[in-house]
């Protein structure tokens, strides 16, 4: 299933721009050849191979853009890009304003008299209830306007958010100082050259570590995110940014359906010990395909109907596809990365990169939204494994996540983004962006909005 790469030449990438009425921002990483410095073997300290980035950006209308940066200043710190992201992404749960559970870990927290709470079925106007009590399987609660004698007592698995809990200030440093730092490295030598206006398209084309870069939360020396300023989209490769165009002028307009799949019995996986287990639920997902439902009149496909056997044959008919599941992700090859559905009979649930690879789909947006292995980070490659091969199946343009995010988040962002899209006509990029500004506005950490990425087509 392997494709070869073509070469693109500098007008063919000048054209995709134009076509795509976009900037494309292109990163490479340049490596060093380490050497070894004679004080470094003495000390036995471990050295960075030093580094250059290289930042291609190329207009709507043909102008090409080139800035070169010194990766040195982070070998100095002992450090690199890559652990700068991942130290990012490590900080930005951390440091969320409130402590949200993420999908498939509901009993994470513990809880005391005098606690703020969000339930999972609040609208996102209501105040947090506060604890009254704790039980062994339920929490009694108030709302702060009702009299202390009225309370209600909620189970604990309802419990999506706990309010208030902030981190330490040293950790609320680090969040802005790896959003800021990260600005500085990748945005700011080149922020002259990016559009003014905010509803103005920008593709990055990332390379290597960068591709698990939350790009819309990048904060510039003022606060702002970068979503607040550009409406962003991230493509693979130029190669693919091609393939996903030539994909939206040929998606037919035939197909008509939308397919919402949630909260279906989770298949087992295997682990790199070899240990099966079965994964986490994400109940959650159900409350979510539920409130997209009616913005299409579509009724989702839940639970023990949620089979690979009853969506197979929908999937070619459907314009709009959205699963609210894990997505599996293999960091060897890509192609056993898998969206997890209901087993049923010999079917072990899981629709893999590889058969979703040879299909033929005529979507025109797939989303992923609770992509999450329960075995550790996930990494750019792995999502690619998933996107890519739905792209080769046909689809210009696919959302998915840098990493796991509360229900209550996932739903309201859903939400505002269909929204977006089916309601206010906007594109698939617009509707995002405005999506995570509304999440903005409503004080939500980039924890519960930054994690989705559009890739593909803007359109």
């Amino acid at each position: 299933m392997k494709t070869q790469t073509p070469k693109i030449s500098i007008q063919q990438i000048q054209q995709i721009a134009k076509q795509q009425n976009a900037t494309l921002v292109e990163y490479q990483i340049i490596q060093d050849r380490l050497r070894i410095s004679p004080s470094s073997v003495a000390s036995k300290k471990p050295q960075i191979p030093a580094a250059k980035l290289f930042i291609w950006v190329v207009k709507p209308n043909g102008e090409i853009k080139f800035h070169q940066s010194d990766l040195t200043p982070l070998q100095q710190k002992n450090t690199s890009l890559l652990n700068l992201v991942n130290d990012t992404l490590v900080s930005i749960p951390k440091n969320a304003k409130a402590v949200s559970i993420p999908r498939g870990n509901t009993n994470q927290l513990t809880f005391k008299k005098g606690d703020r709470v969000k339930l999972k079925n609040d609208r996102s106007k209501n105040p947090a209830w506060i604890v009254v009590a704790v039980n062994t399987d339920t929490l009694t609660l108030r709302q702060p306007s009702y009299p202390p004698e009225q309370t209600s007592d909620y189970p604990i698995t309802d419990v999506v958010e706990k309010v208030g809990e902030k981190g330490s200030q040293s950790s609320a440093n680090a969040k802005d100082r790896n959003l800021q730092q990260l600005y500085q490295l990748l945005i700011e030598p080149i922020a002259k050259f990016l559009p003014t206006e905010e509803d103005a398209r920008v593709i990055f084309i990332p390379q290597q570590e960068l591709f698990a870069v939350p790009f819309p939360a990048l904060q510039d020396p003022q606060g702002r995110y970068l979503i607040e300023k550009h409406t962003i989209i991230t493509a693979p490769s130029i190669q693919v940014l091609q393939l996903t165009h030539q994909q939206q002028q040929r998606v037919p307009g035939s197909a008509k359906d939308v397919l919402l799949v949630g909260n279906p019995i989770m298949p087992n996986v295997t682990d790199l010990s070899g240990k099966s287990q079965q994964l986490p639920p994400l109940e959650g997902t159900e409350d979510e395909v539920k409130a997209i439902a009616p913005l299409f009149q579509a009724k989702p496909i839940i639970g023990k109907d949620a089979t690979k056997l009853a969506i197979l044959p929908i999937l070619p008919k459907a314009r709009i596809i959205h699963f609210a599941t894990h997505g599996i992700l293999d960091e060897l090859s890509g192609l056993g990365s898998a969206i997890a559905l209901t087993p049923s009979g010999n079917d072990n649930g899981l629709l893999t990169a590889a058969e979703i690879f040879d299909l033929k789909l005529n979507a025109e947006l797939v989303v992923i939204s609770a992509c999450n292995t329960g075995q550790g980070r996930i990494t750019g490659d792995g999502v690619i494994g998933l996107s890519r091969s739905l792209m080769n199946a046909g689809v210009p343009s696919v959302i998915v996540s840098l990493w796991s995010v509360p229900d209550n988040s996932t739903t309201t962002l859903m939400t505002e983004f269909y929204q977006n899209l089916q309601q206010k006509k906007l594109d698939k990029a617009r509707s995002l962006q405005k999506a995570m500004q509304t999440m903005i506005e409503k004080d939500f950490s980039p924890y519960d909005w930054a994690a989705f990425n559009l890739i593909g087509n803007a359109e």
